[in-house]
């Protein structure tokens, strides 16, 4: 069962409400109430699943499931968070200059990434 995670509380509904302005014949307009699915996150290892709210911290994420991914300067400098996404890479945020040459210096290829760096973008699964 995939635990959810909201920025504004804990635990919140899978799809997350959004109102769209949109124009009705005549030049009215008026609000519809749409929703969006919560991109999840997959750890492989154990089969955990997470649900969080797109543009969320992958680190905070996987600290607070409790995952076994260790975290040391969090600013992408110490390469202590390399994970391996096993899909979804192009669901995370783009990898920055910071983060780009932590993983040239660490010789890694596209498919790693430093967890903390990471903002989640739709679903991801991590093989590391």
């Amino acid at each position: 069962m995939a635990a959810r995670m909201n920025k504004r509380s804990r635990g919140s509904a899978k799809k997350r409400r959004k109102n769209t302005l949109v124009k009705k014949s005549g030049g009215e307009s008026d609000f519809l109430l749409e929703y969006e699915r919560m991109p999840k996150i997959t750890f492989q290892n154990t089969g955990q699943s997470a649900e969080c709210e797109a543009d969320w911290s992958l680190r905070e994420v996987i600290q607070n499931q409790g995952w076994p991914i260790p975290f040391g300067c969090e600013n992408g400098i110490c390469g202590t968070c390399l994970i391996t996404i096993g899909a979804g890479a192009t669901n995370l945020s783009p990898v920055e200059e910071i983060e780009d040459m932590t993983l040239q210096a660490m010789g890694m290829r596209e498919e790693h990434r430093l967890a903390c760096q990471c903002r989640v973008k739709g679903d991801i699964e991590i093989a590391q």
